[in-house]
């Protein structure tokens, strides 16, 4: 409707990481009769979420570049990015129970940046979660599941009463050591993935950092 409302060959979906599906990324990446890309999309990809061989190649230092920009206070930020052209398979769930999933090979390109100013952000606050984490395992009586929210994730053996929400005390607490340590490795990555094979590292990495105009427009409409 909107391509029709403004006349307009193609649109390019520009989204955080909550739109990027193999559903939606199909789905926009599918070819028009004459074997054009009929739509497109510039999506945020969570590194911490991604399989072995993407964590694989974020955390390989080669093939890195080094770039400024500068930040909307007027502060020179220096961060590292590369890109590939990426073959992967996404997998549909078929809606019928007869039918077998689909596998699809959808051809993306990746881009990944790292800012030393965005991983002290990322330190910062899982600090702040553990700390309460910390404090939850010292006095598990202070907090329930809706007030352990977030600090629960970072701890081992934590049930809760069905009934009240309080937390058990047959539960053996402590920290998951391992999954601080995991996290800890991709402090200050963030990735981005789009149909637009084109375009440059600073291209996708400006297109997608508009979003934060939206998010002001949001804020002024509520």
């Amino acid at each position: 409707r909107v391509r029709k409302d403004y006349d307009l060959k193609r649109i390019i979906v520009v989204a955080d990481r909550g739109l990027n599906t193999s559903d939606n990324t199909t789905f926009l990446s599918h070819k028009n009769d004459d074997d054009t890309i009929k739509d497109g999309y510039v999506f945020g990809q969570s590194v911490l979420g991604a399989d072995k061989e993407f964590k694989n190649w974020v955390l390989d230092k080669s093939e890195y570049i080094t770039d400024t920009e500068i930040s909307k206070d007027g502060e020179n930020i220096k961060f590292i990015h590369k890109s590939r052209l990426f073959a992967k398979q996404v997998t549909l769930k078929s809606n019928k129970a007869s039918a077998r999933n689909l596998k699809y090979n959808i051809y993306q390109k990746q881009l990944v940046y790292y800012s030393s100013k965005y991983a002290a952000k990322q330190k910062k606050e899982r600090d702040l979660i553990l700390l309460k984490a910390k404090d939850l395992i010292a006095n598990p009586g202070k907090y329930n599941k809706a007030t352990s929210f977030g600090a629960a994730s970072y701890i081992n053996d934590i049930k809760f009463v069905k009934s009240t929400g309080e937390i058990s005390d047959t539960c053996n607490l402590s920290l998951k050591l391992d999954k601080i340590k995991e996290e800890e490795k991709y402090d200050g990555y963030y990735s981005i993935v789009t149909s637009e094979k084109n375009l440059s590292d600073i291209e996708i990495r400006n297109i997608y950092k508009g979003l934060w105009e939206i998010e002001e427009s949001f804020k002024i409409i509520q």
